[in-house]
C-alpha cells in the first residue's frame, strides 16, 4: 500500500520533514485534499496556505515546508473543483472549477473554514493565512469573518474575483490583525488595487505593503523572487507576537 506521506528531504538539525496527505469534508459536503506539514518543535502557532487559479496546493510546496521549520504548523490546500479537491460525498459527478458559476466559486470559503477547524483539531490555538489571488480574497474573508484569526499575506488579492469583493472586507477587519498586501508591477493593474485595499484597510490594523518590478502574478512572485520567501516567514513570526 503506497504510503500517505510524501517525503521532501527539508532538514533542521538532524530532523527531516515529511508533508502528509490529509482529506476533510466542508460542511456543504465537499472532500478536501491537502498538504499538512507538522512543526519540528511543539508549537501552537499554524499557517492556512491558499492557492490560485488554476494552480493546486503544490504551488506552495517550497514555501510550505520553510515555513514548517520554522516551527508553524502548515496545512496547503487544493481549494474546490482543483487539484484532488474533486469530489462531493455521496455523488460520482466531479467538480471543475472551469465549470464554476460566481456562486461556486463565493462557497469555496466553506473550504477555507473547514481548514480552520481541521488545523485546531491539531491542537493549533493561533492561526494565520497566505493567499493568492483568489486565495488572497478568501483569505481577506476568512479574517473579516473570524476575529480570533491573526491575518494574512495577501499575494496579488483584487476588489472582485468572481464575486468575492474585498473592500467591505479590510473595512471590517479588527483592532490586532495584520495583513500584508503583495503585487507586482508587471501584473496588469494588481499595483493599483494593492495600493486601493491597503488604503481602504482601517488604521487599526497593523498593515505591510510590498510592490515588485517583476514579480507575477500570486505565487509566481515566489518564484521571481525567491529571498521574499524569508521576509514572508519572518512577516509570519511577528504575527504571532504579543
Amino acid at each position: 500500500m503506497a504510503s500517505p506521506f510524501i517525503q521532501f528531504f527539508v532538514r533542521n538539525g538532524d530532523m527531516e520533514l515529511s508533508a502528509e496527505r490529509i482529506q476533510f469534508v466542508t460542511a456543504d459536503g465537499v472532500e478536501i485534499v491537502g498538504d499538512y506539514y507538522a512543526p519540528l518543535t511543539k508549537c501552537l502557532r499554524g499557517i492556512l496556505m491558499l492557492h490560485m487559479m488554476p494552480e493546486t496546493r503544490d504551488s506552495f510546496a517550497i514555501f510550505a515546508r520553510k515555513t514548517a521549520a520554522c516551527d508553524f504548523h502548515v496545512l496547503a490546500i487544493d481549494l474546490r473543483g482543483h487539484g484532488e479537491s474533486i469530489k462531493r460525498v455521496g455523488s460520482d459527478s466531479v467538480l471543475d472549477y472551469k465549470s464554476f458559476s460566481d456562486a461556486d466559486h463565493q462557497k469555496s470559503i466553506n473550504d477555507i473554514r473547514a481548514a480552520i477547524f481541521y488545523l485546531r483539531g491539531r491542537g493549533v490555538k493561533e492561526i494565520g493565512l497566505v493567499g493568492a489571488s483568489i486565495g488572497a480574497n478568501l483569505s481577506l474573508q476568512a479574517i473579516a469573518e473570524d476575529q480570533r484569526l491573526k491575518g494574512a499575506i495577501l499575494l496579488s488579492p483584487g476588489y472582485n474575483y468572481r464575486g468575492i469583493e474585498t473592500i467591505p472586507f479590510v473595512r471590517r477587519l479588527s483592532s490586532g490583525q495584520r495583513v500584508f498586501f503583495v503585487g507586482s508591477e508587471d501584473d496588469g493593474n494588481a499595483v493599483m488595487m494593492v495600493h486601493g485595499l491597503f488604503s481602504a484597510t482601517p488604521e487599526r490594523v497593523h498593515k505591510n505593503i510590498k510592490v515588485f518590478q517583476t514579480g507575477g502574478h500570486g505565487t509566481e512572485i515566489f518564484e521571481q523572487e525567491p529571498l521574499f520567501i524569508d521576509e514572508c516567514i519572518s512577516w509570519l513570526s511577528k504575527l504571532f507576537e504579543r
